[in-house]
């Protein structure tokens, strides 16, 4: 447990010493840079928040980090719970009777606890993995994106209530609605 501490501290302070670093860029450096999307993909594999430190988004790699640490935590918390309960079911089994803690409880209450902890912890690894898969994606889509124009004057979208009047032969109707124009610009 000591030596998860001291590893997150360092990652945490080599995260902030690279971010750190990068935070002002020169404007020169700046125009004539772009990231490649492949190497910002790979390097989010290789490390979580290093694609998004290599596309210059320094402020979601907290993020990153703080979320897979706490999946994790989550992970590892279900996991003892389940353990446990998988000791207390062996105990009643086998052992010597129930632990400190289980005195009166039924096996098959035991038995349904510890399939919902295993399943609560197996859901939680996935969910896990798919969000460490997530970020590395993100980084890939923000390095496409690094230098797409989002100004005003390429897209005007604008809502507008309307009241229309339809007129037929025999009748007249008012309708009311909302207008949606869009106009791009190239």
């Amino acid at each position: 447990m000591i030596a998860l501490r001291f590893l997150l501290v360092a990652g945490l302070g080599l995260v902030c010493s690279l971010s750190k670093g990068l935070a002002q860029p020169t404007p020169e450096l700046t125009q004539s840079w772009r990231p490649l999307p492949s190497r910002a993909f790979w390097m989010g594999i290789a490390c979580p928040g290093a694609g998004q430190i290599y596309n210059r988004q320094m402020w979601k790699t907290p993020v990153v980090i703080g979320t897979l640490l706490a999946m994790g935590y989550y992970v590892h918390q279900q996991h003892r719970v389940y353990d446990y309960l998988s000791d207390a079911l062996h105990h009643i089994r086998y052992g010597d009777g129930s632990p400190t803690g289980l005195l009166g409880e039924r096996e098959n209450l035991i038995t349904s606890n510890r399939g919902i902890a295993r399943r609560n912890r197996d859901y939680l690894a996935i969910l896990t993995t798919l969000l460490y898969l997530l970020q590395s994606v993100e980084a890939l889509a923000s390095a496409h994106l690094y230098n797409f124009d989002v100004t005003p004057s390429v897209a005007k979208i604008q809502w507008a209530p309307h009241i229309r009047t339809l007129r037929t032969n025999a009748n007249t109707f008012t309708t009311w609605g909302i207008a949606l124009n869009i106009a791009l610009r190239y």
